[in-house]
């Protein structure tokens, strides 16, 4: 392994490599993910005139819209794939390095995090690493403490940037509803990271970088291809049925 080759930090960047291998072998599933999106983002404008124009017809709206999907190879359930794969690998993981931590198999560093099991090494502690004080400062040091909250921190905003590529601002006000819910996900998933291994936080920002940049990067690609298509498809298809824009 790693640590066997001599490499420093073998523990973090073994999770690292873990992690880059899993982003590249569910890539297929997240490319198709992500051109359903973007095609259905792009479709948005034109979708809202056929909802409007076919209002008091739901049947022929709803035969329209499907008639895009279809024609465009769109699957609206495409974005639940990458997740409902990569959710046992997650249950796995977790699992696995709450496991090796109550064996102190991750107890080493990794560059400036004190051990990869730490501050959390058994379940049921929750924060008591970091409050309440004693003496003023946390049980375990203010300087390990500060390194220990490095990830958490770099946790929620790579979250944050993440969810505001992959869900950009929209004008749909049910999107707008489920954005304004979502927005609070980032500091659920930071204060969650207080109460585990540094290991498994070390394993989700990397996953928030590597999901950030598949994400622009494909967008880039398929969003340039896309609104000549789109209006391509729409008008022609549209037009045989007597819809104007």
């Amino acid at each position: 392994g790693l640590a066997g080759a001599g490499l420093p930090y073998a523990g973090g960047f073994a999770i690292i490599l873990f992690t880059v291998a899993i982003k590249g072998l569910t890539f297929p599933l997240t490319y198709k993910q992500l051109e359903s999106t973007t095609k259905m983002q792009a479709m948005q404008p034109k979708m809202k005139k056929i909802q409007t124009e076919y209002k008091d017809n739901p049947q022929v709206m709803n035969q329209m819209i499907a008639a895009m999907y279809k024609d465009e190879n769109i699957n609206p359930l495409a974005g639940c794939l990458p997740v409902l794969v990569q959710l046992p690998i997650w249950i796995a993981l977790y699992r696995a390095i709450i496991n090796m931590a109550n064996e102190n198999i991750l107890d080493q560093p990794f560059f400036f995090l004190p051990s990869l099991q730490g501050p959390v090494a058994t379940m049921g502690q929750g924060i008591k690493w970091l409050y309440p004080l004693v003496d003023g400062a946390p049980p375990i040091g203010w300087n390990s403490a500060i390194a220990y909250l490095v990830c958490p921190v770099v946790l929620v905003l790579t979250q944050v940037y993440s969810q505001r590529v992959m869900s950009p601002p929209s004008d749909d006000p049910a999107q707008k509803q489920t954005q304004q819910v979502l927005q609070f996900l980032p500091l659920l998933f930071g204060y969650f990271a207080l109460s585990v291994p540094s290991a498994l936080s070390l394993y989700w920002v990397t996953n928030n970088v590597l999901s950030t940049a598949q994400t622009v990067g494909v967008k880039a690609l398929i969003g340039s291809q896309m609104p000549a298509q789109v209006e391509s498809f729409i008008v022609t298809r549209l037009a045989g049925v007597g819809f104007s824009f």
